[in-house]
C-alpha cells in the first residue's frame, strides 16, 4: 500500500515539475503580465477537450438575455416584441423539459419491465449459476465448435452446408 502511494505521489510530482520546467524554458519577455482575465493555454497534455454545448443551457441564457433587453427596452412596442420573444423562449424550454421527462420515463419503464422479468427468474438463475459454478463445461478443443457430436467432426451446420453443394 504504501509503495503504491509513494508511486502516486511520485508521478503526480513529475507531472508537476514537467509544467514547471516548461513554464522556465518558455522565452521571456520583456512585456507586463497578462491581465488576470486573460486566459493562458494549458501545457502540451493537458488540455481539455471543449465541452459539448448544451441547448437547455443556451436556451435559458437566451431567456436571461432577452429579460435584460425587456428591462432596458424604453418604448412600449420594444417592450412588447420582447415579451413575445420571452413567451416563445419559455414555450420551447417548457416543452424540451416535458418531452425530455416523458423520455426519461420510458427508460425507467423498460428498467422495471427488465426488473420485473428478474425477479420473476430470480429463483431459476440463481439455481442456474449455482450449478454452472459447481460444474463448469469441460474445456473445448480448439477449432471445435459447440454443436459438433464428436471431437475432431465438423460441425452440423457445416455438414449441412456440405451436403447442399
Amino acid at each position: 500500500m504504501i509503495k503504491l502511494m509513494t508511486i502516486i505521489v511520485a508521478t503526480g510530482l513529475m507531472a508537476g515539475m514537467a509544467c514547471v520546467r516548461a513554464a522556465d524554458q518558455a522565452p521571456a519577455t520583456a512585456s507586463a503580465p497578462a491581465p488576470a482575465t486573460e486566459v493562458k493555454p494549458a501545457p502540451a497534455g493537458l488540455s481539455r477537450p471543449p465541452r459539448p454545448s448544451n441547448p437547455m443551457m443556451e436556451a435559458e441564457r437566451k431567456l436571461t438575455e432577452l429579460g435584460k433587453q425587456y428591462r432596458a427596452a424604453v418604448t412600449d412596442e420594444e417592450k412588447a416584441k420582447i415579451k413575445d420573444e420571452i413567451q416563445n423562449q419559455v414555450t420551447q424550454i417548457y416543452d424540451k423539459r416535458i418531452e425530455t421527462t416523458k423520455k426519461a420515463l420510458e427508460e425507467m419503464a423498460a428498467k422495471k419491465k427488465l426488473l420485473d422479468e428478474m425477479t420473476a427468474k430470480r429463483d431459476e438463475s440463481i439455481k442456474a449459476r449455482v450449478d454452472f459454478v459447481l460444474n463448469p463445461p469441460a474445456p473445448r478443443e480448439p477449432g471445435i465448435k459447440k454443436d459438433s457430436a464428436k471431437p475432431g467432426e465438423p460441425a452440423k451446420d457445416e455438414v449441412k452446408k456440405a451436403d447442399a453443394k
